[in-house]
């Protein structure tokens, strides 16, 4: 199998191919060819001919195959889950309804699309009187969508589907982690109806997307999510040619928890949100900020609760965590729990490998403001850092240090106090009394400062792969 120009199986000759191995088994579910120098020329044409296809058929004409795609995607939601379960080692359960929910997201983006209405501008500016001014939504054109590897099949939803409805292409990068059910996605949408050349996934490595694709002419926007860092480097190279560009990035997410709250219930949503996914969740708690005065209660809960806790097979559903997404991503997580030990903190549970790609779900005390897990350092993994504060000042200065602010969350028994709270944190969404990883379909999702540009969501999605025409009937009305 071949991720290769339009989305289905075609191995090129002479070409290297690349095992695609599972990070909890070993074993190797696929071979897969690179795009190599000089195939972007190629990637480009097809796009743009997709383009001309696609935006060509009227609205309901998109909403039909897309509403299709939905139902099928239902219809064959436990193989795609369970490739995704395979190809990352996330728990099966997870991506049952990680597919279930992208089928419910592609129905809000169509439902959407089909009430984005123009305007009709009014006549107040002198001299417009007997004119009709009026607004339509276009398509912008060919969109590369980069696709992160934590959760594939959902953002590729929100990325592709808004992307299509709206009338463009796509160049869809899958993760090199795991690609796989993105490949059984594209199936499904060619068989929905949507020309091939309209959607073209590509498995390649950084080099080719940055001199192939983004520094083209002949794309018009892209699409990411991603690490800040590869954000930062999409932004330089498509600026030569202005491309319109959105992307949540990284995020260092801070949980306050104020001494009179519930400590019991502030656990259970803490492990819930950190241990969500293996911890390979942007938006997840990642630094834990509890008051002094409840700090040795809420350590004694919270190991009470994570200690035993069952990780292992993705597929067992008696299993609470699988594995991270490759035994080179587990080694970077412990090297950064070791690194935070150096600089002074506690590691009190975990803190190893429990096979190649497993973490153990562990915690870190003794965490002070000044280290580089309490600012920018951002642990993919299931690590818990909990830091002690004196006062809400100074768990608002903790929070707000980092250079990110994708997501922060409050647990307090005083819901004004609360809310005069969340005012003061630096951070695109603010969850009060539950933990992050909070991301409801609809929501303007996305971040402050260094996690991101722009907003995803059903709410706002369709106007960023869009744009404004206005029309002008000079003197319509001259009598």
């Amino acid at each position: 199998m071949a991720i290769y120009f339009n989305g289905f199986e075609t191995i090129p000759e002479n070409r290297q191919m690349t095992d695609i191995t599972s990070p909890a088994t070993g074993k190797v579910l696929a071979k897969w060819a690179k795009a190599i120098e000089g195939d972007g020329e190629q990637i480009l044409r097809i796009a743009r001919d997709g383009f001309k296809k696609w935006s060509s058929m009227h609205l309901h004409e998109r909403a039909k195959c897309l509403l299709k795609y939905a139902d099928l995607l239902v219809s064959h939601s436990d193989e795609v889950a369970l490739t995704e379960c395979h190809d990352m080692g996330k728990l099966l359960s997870e991506c049952q309804g990680e597919t279930l929910g992208s089928a419910e997201i592609t129905k809000g983006y169509v439902e959407r699309a089909k009430h984005l209405y123009g305007e009709v501008i009014s006549d107040l500016q002198p001299g417009t009187d007997k004119d009709i001014i009026f607004t339509r939504r276009e398509p912008i054109g060919v969109f590369l969508c980069i696709i992160p590897f934590n959760f594939p099949v959902e953002l590729f939803t929100h990325k592709v589907i808004p992307a299509l409805i709206m009338g463009n292409s796509v160049i869809v990068k899958v993760p090199s982690e795991n690609p796989l059910p993105l490949y059984k996605m594209t199936e499904l949408l060619v068989e929905a109806g949507v020309p091939k050349e309209a959607i073209t996934l590509i498995y390649a490595d950084r080099t080719f997307v940055t001199e192939e694709i983004i520094k083209s002419d002949q794309i018009d926007g892209i699409s990411l999510t991603g690490s800040t860092a590869t954000g930062i480097d999409v932004l330089s190279n498509s600026a030569k040619q202005l491309h319109k560009t959105f992307m949540e990035l990284g995020g260092n997410d801070a949980l306050i928890v104020t001494e009179g709250a519930n400590l019991e219930y502030a656990v259970d949503e803490l492990i819930a949100s950190r241990l969500l996914n293996a911890g390979q969740t942007c938006c997840a708690t990642k630094r834990v900020l509890v008051h002094e005065n409840i700090e040795k209660e809420f350590i004694r809960l919270l190991l009470e609760k994570i200690q035993g806790y069952k990780f292992g097979n993705p597929e067992d559903p008696n299993t609470r965590m699988g594995c991270v997404v490759s035994a080179k991503a587990a080694k970077q997580i412990i090297k950064q729990v070791e690194l935070t030990v150096q600089q002074g903190a506690t590691c009190i549970c975990g803190g190893k490998l429990a096979a190649d790609a497993y973490v153990e779900p562990t915690v870190l005390v003794n965490v002070t403001r000044n280290m580089d897990v309490a600012k920018d350092m951002e642990i993919f993994g299931p690590v818990i850092p909990i830091i002690r504060y004196h006062s809400i000042e100074e768990a608002v200065e903790i929070a707000n240090q980092s250079v990110y602010g994708l997501e922060a969350s409050i647990i307090s028994d005083k819901p004004y106090e609360a809310i005069a709270l969340a005012a003061r944190l630096q951070a695109g969404t603010i969850v009060i009394n539950g933990a992050g990883t909070y991301r409801h379909m609809d929501m303007p999702f996305g971040g402050y400062k260094q996690s991101g540009i722009g907003r995803e969501g059903i709410m706002v999605t369709l106007e960023e792969f869009s744009q404004v025409k206005s029309y002008v009937l000079k003197r319509a009305l001259d009598s």
